[in-house]
């Protein structure tokens, strides 16, 4: 088991890789801080206009993780 495990991604809908990459993650660390990626990074970076908003992908991500007890 690692101490802290730091992972970040966009997380735009919580799908089944999602699902098996974050339960694997905190299987693995007595800590984990997970980095929600931002609206001005996917602009600046992904030009992706079909990102769902941060607040929505950032409320979906913490209810998943609640749920799940992590």
């Amino acid at each position: 088991m690692y101490k802290h495990i730091v992972v970040g991604g966009t997380f735009d809908g919580i799908h089944g890789g999602h699902q098996r990459f974050l339960t694997e993650v905190f299987s693995q660390g007595a800590q984990v801080t997970i980095g929600l990626t931002s609206e001005v990074y996917i602009r600046r970076f992904k030009k992706d206009k079909g990102v769902t908003p941060y607040s929505r992908r950032y409320n979906a991500l913490t209810s998943w993780l609640r749920k799940h007890h992590f």
